[in-house]
């Protein structure tokens, strides 16, 4: 005799928790959609003791309590755009739809972020070229949502050598976004009435994202925003990939300063955790 398969307890608690927050994929499993099938990764034996519990029971939800905290859990770090998209863009029911997602089923699946998740999805579903300021406010809050995550490894300057340490990210948005995603975070924290959604131009704006380390692995990162003036992004810019010795009498030059200002200026960087200075 063949021996019993082992329950994959995690594979199955995943696939639980989708058809407990979507009815339509707990039809589709119950329906031995193939698609759907796969996407849990089950063995036959885990899959039948899955279809076997009461369909009342897997989807009781007194008051909608269990998907109202999954949706504000998911959707806490995109509120502006959420809140964008809904008062002044016309779409409807853009969290609830989250979990008929496609991202929403992934993320599960693979035991990956839920919040990257919603902003994967909202990018997917806010699109349009109506809608182009919110798509760069978008791209701030999952440009914000990603640094908040990420684990950053540690990098080896060249003795001489500036460059732009892993923490610290510049992002190019339309001119106004920053300013408008605060806005929007005074709107939400009922300081300012809403007034009407950002009319952003062609000019652009380069913002630093500036993330500090984690303090644990299931902990986010505080991450900090500037607008960068013209002299920052100059020398930040060309940090990117390593400013050599060499090269620093030239950026002087371009940032309009002295080079012993540039100095101070880079050892000021160095100490907010902007810049990686190799001695």
């Amino acid at each position: 005799m063949g021996a019993t398969p082992v329950a994959d307890h995690r594979r199955l608690q995943r696939s639980l928790f989708r058809m407990q927050l979507s009815p339509s994929f707990a039809a589709a499993l119950r329906a031995r959609d193939p698609e759907c099938i796969r996407s849990t990764g089950l063995n036959d034996a885990d899959l039948e003791l899955l279809l076997a519990l009461d369909p009342a029971g897997v989807s009781a939800d007194p008051g909608g309590r269990r998907q109202g905290q999954l949706l504000g859990n998911c959707s806490g770090e995109f509120m502006a755009s959420v809140f964008a998209a809904e008062v002044w863009f016309g779409f409807e029911d853009v969290m609830p739809s989250f979990l008929g997602a496609e991202e929403f089923h992934s993320a599960i699946a693979n035991d990956t972020s839920l919040p990257l998740a919603f902003g994967d999805y909202l990018a997917r579903t806010l699109t349009g070229g109506a809608y182009a300021s919110l798509h760069e406010l978008l791209r701030l809050q999952r440009a914000l949502a990603a640094a908040r995550r990420s684990e950053f490894p540690s990098v080896q300057v060249s003795p001489g050598e500036w460059r732009l340490a892993p923490g610290a990210q510049l992002l190019e948005l339309a001119a106004g976004t920053l300013g408008w995603l605060a806005e929007l975070g005074r709107v939400l924290e009922g300081a300012e009435a809403p007034s009407h959604a950002a009319k952003l131009g062609d000019e652009r704006e380069w913002v630093l994202l500036s993330a500090a380390p984690k303090a644990g692995a299931q902990i986010l990162a505080d991450v900090q925003t500037e607008l960068l003036q013209p002299t920052l992004r100059t020398l930040l810019l060309a940090t990117r990939d390593g400013l050599v010795m060499e090269a620093r009498d030239e950026m002087a030059l371009r940032c309009a300063v002295s080079r012993a200002e540039l100095d101070a200026f880079a050892e000021q960087l160095a100490r907010e955790g902007v810049l990686l200075l190799g001695k």
